[in-house]
């Protein structure tokens, strides 16, 4: 698809009418309107143009934006297409919008102005070329054919996630936002899948099933009943005994700050187990006969290191005497000598010893602190060892003593509950007639409670076995669910590395035939980022040190690589959209033979159908004129 023409009235203050032609070069000086040909251009195709204008500010464009009028743009296109704007401003300042880009020929603007495209992250870049690959348009497909793959068990488990993976194909726009929402979920169902495999775990269940008794208990029940008949029971015993253990309930009641009777063993309970628990907290004490030894020790270092400081005390204050009589000796003392020379030998002598002495005497004096030090800490912990000791032996007969009252307490309260629910049955029944029957009674009742009990064990397995059921069939489809996801992230990367090595190729294919042989080595796209390797014509240049092979990123690139490259990117990706256009904003970076081997690359491209058509400005045409006779070149002049 071609632009055959464009047509503007009243856009920026203008109003021009423009052919172009496959390769189209509009040249004129600085500020001579080229640019204003471009823009209307991209609004034409997109619909918009980049911040601050946006859709809104379209209007602000026009020769007279503040003040009512129109501004108007048309593009004559190949087949028989068009594209018309009206822009209209009211005199109430409100803008209305008429015509607009068909829907198979909107540009996105990434197209039309390739440095935007580089603005973008390293993750939007490949999107982008991925975006503008027909394996885009496959990708869903092939992901869908190879669901069938997965075979995970429960089948009715895989059949309801792949469900739900397909309506996530119908509302996810792009394969990567697919990825993304699976990658969720299967992390959620990872999640889920612990959480139900720890329940499971954490529920134990007895070691045996308790045995069915509900025939047994039934007999009992029938049993007692039938006894109760012809029990004889003294009536004013029966209401006096029954007096005696409410008054005696309500008393306990009283001492224990008149909670209910109903309440009062589970609170009995609760004060025995905090009594167990201070039990538990009552800190052992050290055994007081390992300090007391090792004090008896230390006192015995202690005692020896003040002799050892006594003695060195006095061998220094003699050893201070002697050298005091020596100095003031006219001879010597041993031998009598007189001659020269004998003071200074035995004072030096003295003064050594004195010297080794006072050496010894400072070990014993450090020996003797660090006993004392010793001693003090070790009785100080003594005395501490004995406190405690004292006070845990205190705290342990308070809590024995309580907890023995509590015991006693609550032995009496459950015999006086007891003893009222059985006179309470008992006195709703007839007399008792014997003691035997009584005694029959009793059995019987105990029977019943017992069997209750078990009766009771039995349902509360039955609902913990029902309960772990359900805990391991929700961990069968929790990690069932999660095996399914975890297939389907895997299936979504792989068709995902294909689909992208596959756009990636083909963008760079393209882009090679414009920059090759206009740059020192192939471009590449690498993690995101466009650039080429170093080449031996790099290496060359005077002082550049870099290694054969390594990488320059574009924004490395010089004025005319960057150019060059971006126009290269430009033109792949516009290959597969509805115009293949390529808009060149500035040539005048370029150097004379760079500039004619850029045109007539663009125009090679044409003629090959790699892109329809090429926009370019340029400042002076003086570098084109072996163009001008060739026919699918148009020079605009301004």
């Amino acid at each position: 698809m071609k632009i055959k023409s464009i047509s503007a009235k009243n856009f920026a203050g203008s109003n021009f009418d423009f052919d172009f032609g496959a390769v189209t070069l509009i040249v004129g000086p600085n500020f001579a309107g080229k640019t204003k040909i471009t823009t209307a251009v991209r609004l034409a195709l997109c619909g918009y143009l980049p911040p601050p204008i946006g859709t809104k500010g379209v209007y602000r464009l026009a020769g007279n934006p503040d003040q009512p009028g129109e501004m108007s743009l048309h593009l004559d296109l190949n087949q028989n297409r068009n594209v018309d704007w009206k822009w209209t401003r009211d005199a109430k300042g409100k803008i209305s919008v008429e015509g607009g880009v068909p829907p198979d020929l909107v540009m996105p603007p990434l197209l039309l102005e390739p440095r935007s495209f580089f603005a973008l992250t390293g993750a939007k870049r490949v999107a982008t070329i991925f975006a503008s690959c027909p394996e885009a348009a496959k990708i869903g497909g092939r992901i869908k054919a190879r669901l069938n793959e997965i075979q995970v068990m429960p089948a009715k488990v895989r059949a309801a996630v792949l469900e739900d993976v397909m309506g996530w194909m119908l509302t996810c726009q792009s394969s990567e936002q697919l990825l993304d929402r699976t990658k969720t979920e299967a992390e959620s169902a990872a999640d889920a899948m612990k959480l139900a495999g720890g329940k499971v775990q954490g529920f134990n269940l007895p070691a045996g099933k308790p045995a069915d008794v509900s025939k047994e208990l039934d007999k009992a029940r029938n049993d007692l009943a039938e006894l109760k008949v012809g029990m004889a029971v003294n009536r004013k015993q029966q209401e006096q005994k029954l007096a005696r253990d409410n008054a005696a309930l309500e008393a306990y009641s009283r001492r224990y700050q008149n909670i209910p009777v109903a309440e009062l063993l589970g609170f009995i309970g609760n004060e025995l187990e905090t009594i167990k628990k201070d039990f538990g907290w009552i800190a052992p004490t050290p055994p007081i006969d390992d300090i007391l030894e090792e004090l008896e020790e230390a006192k015995n270092l202690q005692a020896a290191a003040a002799q050892g400081v006594d003695k060195f005390m006095q061998t220094v204050q003699n050893l201070d005497k002697l050298i005091g009589d020596i100095e003031i000796a006219t001879c010597c003392p041993t031998c009598l000598a007189k001659n020269a020379g004998w003071k200074a030998r035995v004072l030096s002598v003295y003064t050594k010893s004195k010297s080794d002495f006072q050496i010894e005497l400072s070990k014993f004096v450090s020996a003797k602190e660090q006993y004392n030090a010793t001693v003090t800490r070790l009785t100080a912990a003594m005395t501490d060892t004995q406190t405690k000791t004292r006070q845990n032996s205190e705290r342990r007969q308070e809590l024995t003593d309580t907890k023995a009252r509590l015991e006693f307490d609550l032995t009496a309260i459950m015999d006086a509950i007891k003893d009222r629910e059985e006179l309470q049955a008992a006195m709703g029944a007839e007399p008792v007639a014997d003691t035997a029957t009584e005694e029959k009674r009793t059995i019987l009742t105990n029977q019943i409670a017992l069997l209750q009990s078990q009766e009771a064990a039995r349902a509360a397995y039955d609902r913990d076995m029902a309960k772990r059921e359900e805990l391991e069939a929700e961990l069968v489809t929790q990690t069932a669910r999660a095996d399914v996801l975890k297939a389907v992230v895997k299936i979504v990367v792989e068709e995902q590395r294909k689909a992208t090595e596959t756009a990636f190729g083909t963008v760079l294919a393209t882009a090679r035939h414009f920059t090759d042989g206009m740059l020192n080595s192939p471009l590449e796209f690498v993690d995101g980022d466009l650039g080429r390797r170093v080449s031996e014509l790099d290496r060359q240049r005077p002082g550049f040190m870099a290694p054969l092979g390594s990488w320059i990123t574009h924004e490395c690139f010089s004025d005319s690589e960057q150019r060059i490259a971006y126009v290269a990117f430009a033109m792949a990706l516009a290959s597969t959209a509805p115009v293949k256009l390529v808009i060149v904003d500035e040539l005048a970076t370029l150097q004379s033979d760079r500039k004619v081997m850029f045109i007539d690359r663009l125009l090679q491209l044409t003629r090959k159908g790699i892109i329809d058509q090429a926009i370019c400005l340029e400042p002076s045409g003086a570098d084109y004129a072996g163009f001008e006779n060739v026919p699918e070149i148009k020079m605009l002049k301004l």
